[in-house]
């Protein structure tokens, strides 16, 4: 990620939308399944996993959340649970 980032001009941003490992343990065994099964692996990681990918970065608000928990356009969409974390941070 930080080859990625060097290679970006100030004022740019890293937008992220990841499975997440820690939020349904369900999901982990799905993702073990299809891992033995399909081509495309799938790479589930947790909270403190996907933050990592903002280090240095200006993590825009609400920083690292649930994907429908991002700006939602009512409350009523930001209720519920999906496993897929995601985040919005500028480089200075």
């Amino acid at each position: 990620m930080a080859r990625l980032l060097d290679a970006l001009p100030s004022g740019s941003h890293l937008v992220v939308d990841h499975p997440a490992g820690d939020i349904m343990a369900e999901m982990n065994e799905a993702a073990s399944r299809w891992n033995e099964m399909g081509s495309a692996q799938i790479t589930m990681r947790s909270h403190a996993e996907v933050l990592r990918f903002f280090k240095g970065l200006d993590l825009l608000e609400p920083g690292v959340v649930q994907m429908h928990q991002w700006r939602p356009d009512s409350p009523d969409d930001a209720t519920g649970t999906i496993p897929v974390y995601g985040a919005v941070g500028r480089k200075p």
